[in-house]
């Protein structure tokens, strides 16, 4: 109940582009990853619910504190409450009441999973890796484009500098409506070298914005922002037509300049990177693995590199877990982590919007041993537990 009023109470920047209406369900440029996560932060609440009345118990206190939340949320900035947050909150805590009357039925799955179950288990990480590559992907809209020169955007300020110039391949990039759109969306789609020079401003606290391009229907087609000395560079991904979030790539401290310098940033697709080159230095390798599949819920747009390395991890393991949890066998749980962190790998280098130097996609291995770990403690140290006997079934061997 805390980590829900911490969450969802607390002022945000909201969106940049436009104000959402009560009765939206699927309407913000990132509705299903926010339904998603409103989803997920309310089941462990109704399984609290769950054990003191029931599902349907769950269900009304999860609506009556999404309805309290909601409301609350129309006096704070950068909040806004729509009907889609309250249907999925809701059914969040539903599912965790459900969870709750049906324990015996999902342990009797882990016990002893079905064929079907089983294969689930191991076909969702790799479908979820090829969706990270896929989403991951650019997709530029095909309105008309707009040069914006260090505006201020939504929760961006403007960078404290002066921008001098900003081309793609050969063709400027003004402060207003792009030239040569053709060209332009063009040179985009090829990867042709982005590059905005700008004298140096002193460094900001909060996340500024140097350059982007928008489109006529206010559609961010590529943003350039500065935090500190760290340099941040996102475009439009496949992910944001499905609702979903964006991935960007995060140079810190690449931009540890002097105020009044002269800076030039490139950012350029090289074979299986993407690279940003900040005067003579260059760094290549600032894209994530599979392992930031999660940026796609939820960019986490001000967390420190450490911290996503950490949800890397996290969002691995939880993937790789119900492999482990419907393995029969500690040495088979291990194997199948240990073919999941390849195929990670794999899928990682195949990408050329992914990168597979992380250590983090390691961390199947873990996740199928942690799954292993918790069936023996259900099968009680080997043995059938009390609901597989009630079903007269033994564990299958996978």
């Amino acid at each position: 109940m805390a980590l829900i009023l911490m969450v969802t109470l607390w002022p945000a920047s909201g969106d940049a582009l436009q104000e959402l209406r009560f009765w939206c369900v699927l309407c913000g440029s990132r509705d299903l990853a926010d339904g998603f996560l409103n989803l997920l932060l309310f089941v462990p609440f109704g399984v609290g619910l769950g054990l003191i009345g029931g599902p349907w118990v769950a269900f009304a206190g999860s609506l009556a504190v999404s309805g309290f939340v909601e409301l609350a949320q129309t006096s704070l900035p950068g909040r806004f409450s729509t009907l889609g947050d309250l249907v999925a909150n809701s059914t969040g805590g539903l599912l965790g009441g459900l969870a709750v009357v049906l324990h015996h039925r999902i342990q009797a799955l882990v016990v002893a999973p079905p064929r079907a179950v089983r294969l689930v288990a191991m076909v969702i990480p790799p479908v979820v890796f090829l969706a990270t590559a896929l989403l991951s992907s650019p997709r530029f809209p095909d309105g008309v484009y707009y040069g914006q020169w260090a505006h201020e955007l939504g929760r961006l300020r403007p960078y404290p500098g002066r921008i001098l110039s900003a081309t793609v391949g050969s063709l400027p990039l003004p402060d207003g409506p792009v030239p040569a759109q053709g060209a332009v969306k063009e040179a985009l789609r090829e990867g042709e070298p982005l590059e905005v020079a700008f004298i140096a401003g002193p460094q900001p606290d909060d996340a500024s914005h140097l350059f982007a391009i928008f489109d006529d229907r206010q559609r961010e087609v590529l943003l350039l922002t500065v935090q500190g000395d760290d340099l941040l560079f996102q475009r439009r991904t496949w992910s944001a037509r499905l609702l979903l979030d964006q991935p960007f790539v995060r140079w810190s401290g690449g931009l540890n300049v002097t105020e009044g310098d002269t800076v030039r940033i490139r950012v350029l697709q090289s074979a299986r990177n993407l690279c940003l080159e900040i005067g003579a230095e260059a760094r290549c390798q600032g894209s994530a693995g599979v392992e930031g599949g999660w940026r796609l819920l939820h960019r986490l747009y001000g967390a420190p590199p450490p911290l996503a390395t950490v949800l890397g991890v996290v969002w691995l393991m939880l993937l790789s877990f119900p492999s482990g949890l419907t393995a029969a066998g500690t040495g088979r749980a291990l194997a199948l982590g240990a073919v999941l962190t390849v195929l990670g790998a794999l899928v990682s280098w195949w990408s050329p919007w992914l990168s597979a130097h992380s250590p983090a996609l390691l961390a199947p291995v873990v996740g199928t041993w942690a799954g292993s770990w918790v069936r023996r403690r259900l099968m009680g140290n080997g043995g059938p537990s009390e609901a597989v006997q009630a079903r007269g079934t033994a564990p299958t061997p996978l």
